[in-house]
């Protein structure tokens, strides 16, 4: 969860966004057709704001 502050003159906004970073690093196996597990789409509450995958 990070935190952004954005400030104005007259006030300051706070703004959480929520990642999920996932890697996929298992030697010379290739990642499987349905990545829908490893992103975590079918679990939580489903408000992820970005995806990161590496």
């Amino acid at each position: 969860l990070s935190a952004f502050r954005l400030f104005g003159p007259f006030s300051a906004v706070q703004l959480h966004s929520l990642l999920h970073i996932i890697t996929w690093n298992v030697g010379s196996a290739v990642p499987p057709d349905d990545i829908t597990s490893l992103l975590g789409l079918n679990v939580g509450d489903g408000n992820t704001d970005m995806y990161i995958v590496g």
